[in-house]
């Protein structure tokens, strides 16, 4: 029997055959399962395939279709040529939104190779070995034009979500961080993500100052998404605000994450130049506005006050933050608190003391390695010339973001 004649009867049994790749793979190729797909949907893409692949072993006016060496050309029954590569590419465009790994696709025309050349060799009978050997190649090379048309066409797809699917996610990140955004319009950007707008999320800032290196801070991104991503469900988001990258991240961010994040940041060269943190856990995606603005005002704190190379949660400035956020109350809190002891660096020193031991004259006293009537003279002269107390819980309060205020400049310009 000759190789077209083989072709001719395989392409009869062409619903046969393709029930038997549709068995294969969506049995034993990972990928091809409920829910990103229907068995469906992979039984209509195979019999046209195996047909296309066949068709390129039949004789056309008196010649082969296919050289016994393994060239190519076009059938007249069969549609193949670019009917087949488009075929195969718009099965690469269907199977990369569908989610289906790309090794999966791979794999899947490996299986249909597999069973029609199991076929093709059941059914030569007494056909020379070259025969059997170009029509094999034929075969071959019919599925690497599928398997290379729809790779294409699958990454050139994941390419285009993902472009699109990160410019949802800032456009959401950036309208969150700035309060641009309702709770309706959250909600429908993250059903576009195919997130859950009611999960718990947290916000991440991240900030380089000192190096312009647009590679510096997208390697550092690269790093801190990896720290982040391991073992959680949902996908981050990522955008901008204020001159900061900012991630949203859903679930909640553990000790073991800012161990993760201390890794990622100390692990650049420029990480004297490099801040990050972390705002507060809510739930649901409408209010990650707050955790987002708590994120960025630590920064505004951190970038002034704490060492580059360190992950600030929101928890440990929420004085600083308190100081800093109005100039115009900074200005007042400088003005009534620290001007009138600045000149008295022992009074600002025996006030810090003070706090520090939780308003304990005793434990002030003992810090200061000074007697406590010391402790008691100088907060004294504190009240005279400020005309507050700082043994009171509220003043004391007071003199410490007044002190804080001061030590990061945030007073208002005078007008």
């Amino acid at each position: 029997m000759s190789r077209t004649q083989v072709a001719r009867k395989l392409i009869d049994q062409v619903d046969v055959l393709a029930d038997r790749v549709v068995d294969l793979v969506w049995e034993r190729v990972p990928g091809y399962q409920m829910p990103r797909m229907r068995r469906s949907d992979l039984a209509e893409a195979v019999a046209p395939n195996l047909r296309s692949v066949l068709s390129l072993l039949v004789e056309v006016d008196g010649g082969d279709s296919v050289s016994g060496t393994g060239g190519s050309a076009g059938s007249a029954e069969s549609g193949t040529g670019d009917e087949l590569v488009e075929r195969a590419r718009a099965i690469g465009v269907s199977r990369a939104l569908q989610g289906v790994p790309l090794d999966a696709v791979v794999l899947s025309y490996r299986s249909a190779e597999r069973v029609l050349a199991d076929a093709f060799v059941s059914g030569v009978g007494e056909m020379t070995s070259d025969e059997l050997r170009g029509g094999l190649r034929i075969l071959a090379d019919g599925f690497d034009r599928l398997a290379t048309a729809s790779i294409e066409s699958y990454r050139e797809t994941q390419r285009e979500v993902t472009a699109h699917y990160d410019r949802v996610a800032g456009d959401l990140v950036a309208g969150l961080a700035g309060g641009e955004l309702d709770g309706q319009q959250v909600r429908r950007l993250a059903q576009m993500l195919g997130g859950n707008p009611d999960d718990t999320w947290q916000a991440v800032a991240i900030s380089v100052r000192a190096d312009p290196d647009l590679a510096v801070s997208l390697r550092l991104l690269r790093d801190v998404l990896a720290a982040l991503g391991r073992g959680r469900a949902g996908r981050i988001l990522a955008g901008s605000a204020r001159g900061s990258d900012v991630l949203l991240v859903p679930g909640s961010i553990r000790a073991a994450d800012f161990g993760a994040l201390e890794r990622a940041v100390a692990g650049h060269a420029a990480a004297a130049s490099i801040w990050v943190t972390v705002g507060e856990q809510v739930s649901g995606l409408p209010e990650a506005e707050a955790s987002c603005r708590q994120a960025l005002m630590a920064m505004d704190v951190a970038v002034r006050a704490r060492p580059g190379g360190s992950v600030t949660p929101y928890g440990d400035v929420l004085l600083d933050v308190m100081a800093t956020a109005d100039a115009d109350a900074g200005t007042v809190l400088v003005q009534r608190y620290v001007d009138p002891i600045r000149e008295f660096p022992h009074l600002v020193e025996t006030v810090l003391a003070l706090a520090e031991a939780d308003l304990s004259i005793r434990g002030a006293a003992a810090s200061l390695y000074v007697h406590p009537n010391t402790v008691i003279y100088r907060l004294g002269r504190v009240r005279q010339l400020t005309g507050h107390d700082p043994r009171s819980l509220p003043e004391l309060v007071s003199f410490l973001m007044g002190l804080r205020a001061d030590q990061r400049d945030v007073r208002a310009v005078p007008r």
